[in-house]
Protein backbone atom coordinates (compact mmCIF):
# COMPACT_ATOMS: atom_id res chain seq x y z
CA UNK A 1 0.00 0.00 0.00
CA UNK A 2 2.84 2.47 0.77
CA UNK A 3 1.32 4.71 3.44
CA UNK A 4 0.81 3.55 7.23
CA UNK A 5 -2.75 1.95 7.90
CA UNK A 6 -4.87 1.18 10.80
CA UNK A 7 -3.41 4.75 12.57
CA UNK A 8 -5.05 8.31 13.13
CA UNK A 9 -2.76 10.57 11.81
CA UNK A 10 -2.45 14.35 12.77
CA UNK A 11 -1.12 17.12 10.65
CA UNK A 12 -0.63 20.76 11.25
CA UNK A 13 -2.07 22.39 7.84
CA UNK A 14 0.05 25.88 7.44
CA UNK A 15 -3.04 28.23 6.07
CA UNK A 16 -1.96 31.29 7.34
CA UNK A 17 -4.23 33.41 9.00
CA UNK A 18 -6.74 34.36 6.50
CA UNK A 19 -7.30 30.47 6.14
CA UNK A 20 -7.80 30.12 9.69
CA UNK A 21 -11.34 30.06 10.06
CA UNK A 22 -13.00 27.01 9.17
CA UNK A 23 -15.93 28.78 7.63
CA UNK A 24 -13.42 30.91 5.28
CA UNK A 25 -12.17 27.35 4.42
CA UNK A 26 -14.77 25.87 3.18
CA UNK A 27 -16.74 29.15 1.85
CA UNK A 28 -13.44 30.33 -0.61
CA UNK A 29 -12.74 26.65 -1.17
CA UNK A 30 -16.31 25.99 -2.76
CA UNK A 31 -18.14 29.35 -3.75
CA UNK A 32 -15.43 31.80 -4.06
CA UNK A 33 -12.18 29.79 -5.74
CA UNK A 34 -14.17 28.73 -9.08
CA UNK A 35 -12.49 26.33 -10.80
CA UNK A 36 -12.98 25.54 -15.48
CA UNK A 37 -15.60 23.26 -16.88
CA UNK A 38 -14.86 19.83 -16.70
CA UNK A 39 -14.00 18.23 -20.00
CA UNK A 40 -16.57 14.85 -20.40
CA UNK A 41 -19.17 13.28 -22.15
CA UNK A 42 -22.30 12.09 -20.53
CA UNK A 43 -23.31 9.00 -20.41
CA UNK A 44 -26.90 7.82 -18.94
CA UNK A 45 -27.13 4.28 -17.46
CA UNK A 46 -31.06 3.00 -16.90
CA UNK A 47 -31.43 1.15 -14.08
CA UNK A 48 -33.93 -2.04 -13.37
CA UNK A 49 -35.86 0.03 -11.17
CA UNK A 50 -36.98 2.14 -14.17
CA UNK A 51 -35.21 5.52 -12.92
CA UNK A 52 -31.55 6.24 -14.45
CA UNK A 53 -28.25 8.07 -13.42
CA UNK A 54 -25.65 10.06 -15.36
CA UNK A 55 -22.22 9.64 -15.34
CA UNK A 56 -19.63 11.80 -16.52
CA UNK A 57 -16.09 10.55 -18.08
CA UNK A 58 -13.02 12.08 -19.20
CA UNK A 59 -11.40 10.67 -22.04
CA UNK A 60 -9.23 7.50 -21.51
CA UNK A 61 -6.08 7.25 -19.80
CA UNK A 62 -3.12 5.22 -19.75
CA UNK A 63 -2.92 4.54 -15.95
CA UNK A 64 -6.09 3.85 -14.72
CA UNK A 65 -9.97 4.68 -14.16
CA UNK A 66 -11.03 6.47 -10.99
CA UNK A 67 -14.71 7.20 -9.87
CA UNK A 68 -15.71 9.93 -8.26
CA UNK A 69 -18.60 10.59 -5.42
CA UNK A 70 -20.07 14.14 -4.70
CA UNK A 71 -21.35 15.58 -1.94
CA UNK A 72 -25.28 16.40 -0.77
CA UNK A 73 -26.80 18.33 -3.48
CA UNK A 74 -23.15 18.15 -5.58
CA UNK A 75 -22.19 16.99 -8.69
CA UNK A 76 -20.20 18.14 -12.25
CA UNK A 77 -20.51 21.83 -11.53
CA UNK A 78 -19.38 21.19 -7.81
CA UNK A 79 -15.71 22.95 -7.38
CA UNK A 80 -14.00 19.83 -5.79
CA UNK A 81 -15.15 17.63 -8.20
CA UNK A 82 -14.26 20.09 -11.22
CA UNK A 83 -10.48 20.32 -9.54
CA UNK A 84 -9.84 16.85 -9.29
CA UNK A 85 -11.22 15.36 -12.51
CA UNK A 86 -8.76 17.93 -14.53
CA UNK A 87 -5.87 17.38 -12.36
CA UNK A 88 -6.19 13.95 -12.22
CA UNK A 89 -7.04 13.67 -15.74
CA UNK A 90 -4.15 14.83 -16.97
CA UNK A 91 -1.90 12.58 -15.06
CA UNK A 92 -3.06 10.24 -17.22
CA UNK A 93 -6.11 8.73 -15.33
CA UNK A 94 -10.00 8.27 -17.33
CA UNK A 95 -12.20 9.74 -14.56
CA UNK A 96 -15.95 8.81 -14.30
CA UNK A 97 -17.94 11.39 -12.11
CA UNK A 98 -21.37 8.76 -10.80
CA UNK A 99 -23.94 11.58 -10.41
CA UNK A 100 -26.60 10.42 -7.48
CA UNK A 101 -30.49 10.19 -9.27
CA UNK A 102 -31.41 14.01 -9.56
CA UNK A 103 -27.61 15.73 -9.73
CA UNK A 104 -27.33 15.91 -13.09
CA UNK A 105 -29.67 18.86 -14.02
CA UNK A 106 -32.32 16.30 -14.89
CA UNK A 107 -34.69 15.20 -12.62
CA UNK A 108 -35.21 11.71 -11.89
CA UNK A 109 -37.81 9.76 -12.42
CA UNK A 110 -38.32 7.95 -9.46
CA UNK A 111 -39.94 9.79 -6.21
CA UNK A 112 -37.20 8.31 -4.27
CA UNK A 113 -33.51 10.13 -5.00
CA UNK A 114 -30.76 9.12 -2.85
CA UNK A 115 -29.17 9.76 0.60
CA UNK A 116 -25.97 9.13 2.80
CA UNK A 117 -26.61 5.08 3.56
CA UNK A 118 -27.52 4.44 -0.20
CA UNK A 119 -25.24 2.14 -1.90
CA UNK A 120 -26.96 -0.04 -4.56
CA UNK A 121 -26.60 2.49 -7.31
CA UNK A 122 -22.23 3.26 -6.39
CA UNK A 123 -22.40 -0.88 -6.28
CA UNK A 124 -24.12 -1.05 -10.05
CA UNK A 125 -21.78 1.71 -11.36
CA UNK A 126 -18.93 -0.24 -9.54
CA UNK A 127 -19.25 -3.25 -11.52
CA UNK A 128 -20.36 -1.90 -14.80
CA UNK A 129 -17.33 0.02 -15.19
CA UNK A 130 -15.28 -3.14 -14.34
CA UNK A 131 -16.65 -5.30 -17.17
CA UNK A 132 -15.97 -1.76 -19.33
CA UNK A 133 -12.50 -1.12 -18.08
CA UNK A 134 -11.66 -4.01 -15.23
CA UNK A 135 -10.40 -3.30 -11.75
CA UNK A 136 -10.99 0.36 -11.14
CA UNK A 137 -7.73 2.16 -9.94
CA UNK A 138 -9.63 3.90 -7.12
CA UNK A 139 -12.80 5.68 -5.77
CA UNK A 140 -12.98 8.94 -4.10
CA UNK A 141 -15.99 10.18 -2.38
CA UNK A 142 -16.25 13.53 -1.26
CA UNK A 143 -18.91 14.40 1.88
CA UNK A 144 -22.07 12.63 1.69
CA UNK A 145 -20.31 10.91 -1.27
CA UNK A 146 -17.32 9.93 1.31
CA UNK A 147 -19.79 8.30 3.89
CA UNK A 148 -21.40 6.08 1.13
CA UNK A 149 -18.56 5.17 -0.58
CA UNK A 150 -17.12 4.10 3.05
CA UNK A 151 -20.31 2.04 3.88
CA UNK A 152 -20.49 0.10 0.70
CA UNK A 153 -16.55 -0.88 1.18
CA UNK A 154 -17.79 -2.09 4.38
CA UNK A 155 -20.48 -3.69 3.75
CA UNK A 156 -18.81 -6.41 1.63
CA UNK A 157 -15.06 -6.84 0.26
CA UNK A 158 -14.72 -4.88 -2.95
CA UNK A 159 -11.16 -5.88 -3.48
CA UNK A 160 -12.15 -7.65 -7.11
CA UNK A 161 -14.01 -4.16 -7.93
CA UNK A 162 -11.54 -1.78 -7.08
CA UNK A 163 -7.65 -0.90 -5.80
CA UNK A 164 -7.96 1.59 -3.29
CA UNK A 165 -10.24 4.27 -2.04
CA UNK A 166 -10.09 7.80 -0.79
CA UNK A 167 -12.99 9.61 1.63
CA UNK A 168 -12.95 13.33 2.17
CA UNK A 169 -14.85 15.43 4.76
CA UNK A 170 -16.91 12.23 5.82
CA UNK A 171 -19.96 12.90 8.02
CA UNK A 172 -18.96 10.17 9.89
CA UNK A 173 -22.10 10.23 12.52
CA UNK A 174 -25.30 11.45 10.86
CA UNK A 175 -27.22 12.19 13.61
CA UNK A 176 -24.24 14.01 15.68
CA UNK A 177 -23.87 15.67 11.83
CA UNK A 178 -27.64 16.94 11.30
CA UNK A 179 -27.55 18.50 15.11
CA UNK A 180 -24.31 20.33 14.42
CA UNK A 181 -25.27 22.10 10.58
CA UNK A 182 -28.40 23.41 13.16
CA UNK A 183 -26.09 25.42 15.05
CA UNK A 184 -24.34 28.52 14.79
CA UNK A 185 -23.00 29.77 11.70
CA UNK A 186 -23.06 26.30 10.31
CA UNK A 187 -27.15 26.95 9.42
CA UNK A 188 -25.80 28.91 6.72
CA UNK A 189 -25.01 25.24 5.53
CA UNK A 190 -27.99 23.91 6.25
CA UNK A 191 -30.17 26.71 4.95
CA UNK A 192 -28.77 26.32 1.50
CA UNK A 193 -28.49 22.29 1.38
CA UNK A 194 -32.01 22.18 2.43
CA UNK A 195 -33.25 24.89 -0.05
CA UNK A 196 -31.86 23.12 -3.06
CA UNK A 197 -33.97 19.71 -1.86
CA UNK A 198 -37.01 21.55 -0.89
CA UNK A 199 -36.88 22.55 -4.15
CA UNK A 200 -36.27 18.81 -6.06
CA UNK A 201 -39.38 17.85 -3.82
CA UNK A 202 -41.93 20.96 -5.04
CA UNK A 203 -41.25 19.72 -8.66
CA UNK A 204 -41.39 16.12 -7.87
CA UNK A 205 -44.93 17.20 -5.94
CA UNK A 206 -46.26 17.46 -9.39
CA UNK A 207 -46.28 13.98 -10.29
CA UNK A 208 -45.67 12.02 -7.11
CA UNK A 209 -47.47 11.94 -4.22
CA UNK A 210 -45.33 13.20 -0.86
CA UNK A 211 -45.84 11.66 2.42
CA UNK A 212 -46.44 15.04 3.70
CA UNK A 213 -48.51 18.11 2.46
CA UNK A 214 -46.36 19.90 0.00
CA UNK A 215 -47.31 23.42 1.62
CA UNK A 216 -45.26 21.87 4.68
CA UNK A 217 -41.90 21.60 2.97
CA UNK A 218 -41.04 25.23 2.99
CA UNK A 219 -41.52 24.58 7.00
CA UNK A 220 -39.16 21.80 7.29
CA UNK A 221 -36.18 24.08 7.66
CA UNK A 222 -33.52 21.30 9.81
CA UNK A 223 -32.10 18.30 8.32
CA UNK A 224 -33.74 16.63 11.34
CA UNK A 225 -37.13 18.22 10.29
CA UNK A 226 -36.52 17.69 6.82
CA UNK A 227 -35.30 13.79 7.17
CA UNK A 228 -38.32 12.85 9.23
CA UNK A 229 -40.77 13.94 7.00
CA UNK A 230 -39.32 13.34 3.64
CA UNK A 231 -36.23 11.29 3.51
CA UNK A 232 -36.97 8.87 5.81
CA UNK A 233 -40.32 8.03 4.83
CA UNK A 234 -39.73 8.24 0.61
CA UNK A 235 -36.83 5.67 1.28
CA UNK A 236 -37.60 3.33 3.19
CA UNK A 237 -37.16 4.35 7.18
CA UNK A 238 -39.09 4.23 10.23
CA UNK A 239 -37.73 8.10 11.51
CA UNK A 240 -35.05 9.97 10.72
CA UNK A 241 -33.12 8.71 13.65
CA UNK A 242 -33.31 5.04 11.97
CA UNK A 243 -32.34 6.63 9.09
CA UNK A 244 -28.69 8.27 10.69
CA UNK A 245 -28.34 5.01 12.38
CA UNK A 246 -28.32 2.81 9.78
CA UNK A 247 -26.80 4.54 7.04
CA UNK A 248 -24.00 6.26 9.03
CA UNK A 249 -20.67 4.94 8.01
CA UNK A 250 -18.99 5.04 11.25
CA UNK A 251 -19.88 1.26 12.02
CA UNK A 252 -18.71 0.17 9.08
CA UNK A 253 -14.51 1.39 9.22
CA UNK A 254 -13.75 -1.51 10.74
CA UNK A 255 -14.83 -4.02 8.28
CA UNK A 256 -13.35 -2.14 5.40
CA UNK A 257 -10.64 -4.51 3.23
CA UNK A 258 -9.16 -2.80 1.19
CA UNK A 259 -6.41 0.54 1.25
CA UNK A 260 -8.64 3.26 2.12
CA UNK A 261 -7.28 7.24 2.60
CA UNK A 262 -10.14 9.39 4.93
CA UNK A 263 -8.72 12.86 5.07
CA UNK A 264 -10.77 14.93 8.11
CA UNK A 265 -10.53 18.46 9.88
CA UNK A 266 -11.17 18.85 13.50
CA UNK A 267 -12.82 22.25 12.73
CA UNK A 268 -15.16 20.95 9.79
CA UNK A 269 -18.29 22.88 10.74
CA UNK A 270 -20.69 20.20 9.35
CA UNK A 271 -19.33 17.67 11.96
CA UNK A 272 -18.40 17.64 15.70
CA UNK A 273 -15.18 16.37 17.25
CA UNK A 274 -17.08 13.47 19.29
CA UNK A 275 -18.22 12.12 15.71
CA UNK A 276 -14.46 11.75 14.43
CA UNK A 277 -13.99 7.90 14.64
CA UNK A 278 -11.06 6.98 17.19
CA UNK A 279 -7.66 4.55 15.65
CA UNK A 280 -9.78 1.14 17.25
CA UNK A 281 -13.24 1.64 15.29
CA UNK A 282 -11.18 1.76 12.13
CA UNK A 283 -9.69 -1.78 10.08
CA UNK A 284 -6.30 -2.27 9.70
CA UNK A 285 -6.59 -1.41 5.68
CA UNK A 286 -8.01 2.26 6.76
CA UNK A 287 -5.57 5.32 7.43
CA UNK A 288 -7.32 8.32 9.01
CA UNK A 289 -5.77 11.44 8.30
CA UNK A 290 -6.84 14.56 10.79
CA UNK A 291 -5.98 18.38 10.04
CA UNK A 292 -5.76 20.94 12.43
CA UNK A 293 -7.29 23.12 10.07
CA UNK A 294 -9.54 22.91 6.96
CA UNK A 295 -13.56 22.96 7.15
CA UNK A 296 -15.56 21.20 5.12
CA UNK A 297 -14.05 19.90 1.61
CA UNK A 298 -11.16 22.80 1.79
CA UNK A 299 -8.06 22.11 2.92
CA UNK A 300 -6.43 25.37 1.34
CA UNK A 301 -2.97 26.12 2.77
CA UNK A 302 -0.99 29.20 2.33
CA UNK A 303 -0.64 28.23 -1.68
CA UNK A 304 -3.46 28.58 -3.27
CA UNK A 305 -2.17 27.06 -6.35
CA UNK A 306 -1.52 23.14 -5.16
CA UNK A 307 -3.98 22.97 -2.28
CA UNK A 308 -3.14 20.09 0.43
CA UNK A 309 -6.55 17.96 -0.43
CA UNK A 310 -5.09 17.92 -4.11
CA UNK A 311 -1.45 16.54 -3.21
CA UNK A 312 -2.46 14.14 -0.52
CA UNK A 313 -5.47 12.59 -3.08
CA UNK A 314 -2.90 12.50 -5.88
CA UNK A 315 -0.04 10.98 -3.47
CA UNK A 316 -2.65 8.18 -2.09
CA UNK A 317 -4.27 7.10 -5.99
CA UNK A 318 -0.16 7.30 -7.31
CA UNK A 319 0.30 4.63 -4.25
CA UNK A 320 3.45 7.26 -3.49
CA UNK A 321 5.13 7.64 -0.03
Amino acid sequence: MGQETGIVSNHILNTGPFFSNPHTQTIWANVVRQQPRIKSIRERIELTDGDFLDIELSTPGERGVILLLHGLEGGSESNYIKEIFAHLSSMGFQLILLQFRGCSGTPNRLLRTYHSGHTSDLNHVAELMKCRFGKLTAAVGYSLGGNVLLKWLGENDRRALLERAVAISVPFDLAKSATRLDQGVSRIYQKWLIKSLQNKYLLKAENHKLPCDKNKIHQLNSFWSFDEQLTAPIHGFSSAADYYRKSSCRSYLNKISLPTLIVQSKDDPFLPVSAIPAAPELSNHVRLMLTNKGGHVGFLGRDLDESYLKSTITKFVCDVN
